[in-house]
């Protein structure tokens, strides 16, 4: 007992868990699917996870969006680990994108007079410049003009996003549990 010798464990590949793919990219959509499909709650639940992970990820609140996430899903008994998976999308990569987009909706609610005729990014410039010369009232107006727009077209874009990711997941998680 002492001095008996260990069993030897039985050690899996990371090769023989996941079909190999010809890119990375679809190996970690498959491995996103897969832990979706493996977690152990109701289907309301999981699709309502991945609704308000998505929906989150998707507004520009960078920064709050893990712990908005997690709260929503305390409060309307969502699948946490569902929404901290699919709240992946937002990302270094698509950020860009998916705050151009809140921007660029968000900026139809306005009249043109309501904020001057300056484009996006002219506006993040004269964020960065006025930061670099510390005027104060050009970094709130600027800001402002920028973060309002963008609040509003994330908030509609998490709404609709978010409805189609909760009808998306749960006829998925239907066809997976049915075969």
């Amino acid at each position: 007992m002492l001095f008996e010798t260990k069993k030897k464990v039985n050690q899996t590949n990371s090769n023989d868990i996941l079909p190999q793919s010809k890119s990375a990219t679809c190996t970690s959509y498959k491995q996103i699917i897969e832990k979706l499909l493996q977690i152990n709650a109701s289907h309301h639940s999981i699709a309502l996870g991945c609704a308000i992970g998505f929906g989150i990820a998707i507004t520009p609140l960078f920064g709050l969006q893990i712990i908005l996430t997690v709260l929503l899903c305390l409060l309307f008994r969502a699948n946490i680990p569902a929404s901290l998976i699919s709240s992946m999308i937002g990302n270094p990569l698509t950020f860009p994108f998916i705050w151009t987009a809140n921007y660029k909706l968000g900026e139809l609610f306005f009249t043109n007079n309501t904020f001057n005729n300056t484009s996006f990014l002219q506006k993040l410039e004269g964020i960065v410049h006025a930061f670099e010369n510390l005027d104060w009232n050009i970094i709130y107006n600027n800001s402002v003009s920028i973060i309002l727009p963008m609040l509003i077209g994330g908030t509609i874009m998490a709404i609709f996003f978010g409805i189609i990711i909760y009808f998306l997941t749960l006829n998925l998680l239907k066809k997976y549990k049915n075969n």
